[in-house]
């Protein structure tokens, strides 16, 4: 993944439940829109920060039509939080 973002791209993945991290900030989300959180983080994991040691954001959805949580990792910091949900 970070050679994606020395490419300059970016990317969004869905997350796995065990990633290891350290939340640094949070930005305010508005509930309203599925949205339930919109966070920077860094990896904690020895080799995870090896792989990708720069900043990620994390953006957790909540899909009420399937009842279904989605969480999601990107490396953008520019596209608002729902259009990565999307």
């Amino acid at each position: 993944m970070y050679t994606i973002e020395k490419c300059s791209a970016f990317f969004v993945t869905p997350a796995k439940r065990n990633t290891d991290f350290s939340r640094l900030y949070s930005h305010a989300v508005d509930k309203e829109t599925g949205i339930q959180c919109d966070q920077v983080f860094v990896l904690n994991g020895f080799y995870a920060k090896k792989e990708y040691p720069g900043k990620l954001r994390r953006i957790r959805y909540y899909d009420a039509d399937n009842d279904k949580r989605l969480v999601f990792l990107t490396n953008s910091f520019m596209l608002p939080a729902g259009t990565i949900a999307e």
